[in-house]
């Protein structure tokens, strides 16, 4: 299930009772924001799951990008 950051804001413990049943995707502008997950991880599973999301050196550039679009939808 995909759900955005609002949806998920505005009933938490809905998403996570449904997460028992399945994973839960949260997207924030149209972006992979964070996953849901009922079972029970490993912590090297868990870890390659956020390694999946998060760059692996990330640019000063990219990091300056990624600020200034966090800050603009905040306006």
């Amino acid at each position: 299930m995909v759900v955005t950051a609002t949806e998920f804001k505005s009933n938490p413990e809905h998403y996570l009772e449904a997460a028992q049943n399945g994973d839960i995707t949260i997207t924030k502008n149209g972006k992979l924001y964070a996953r849901l997950t009922g079972k029970k991880q490993s912590k090297v599973e868990a870890f390659s799951a956020l390694c999946g999301i998060i760059p692996a050196d990330p640019s000063l550039e990219e990091i300056k990008e990624s600020r200034m679009r966090a800050h603009e939808s905040h306006l």
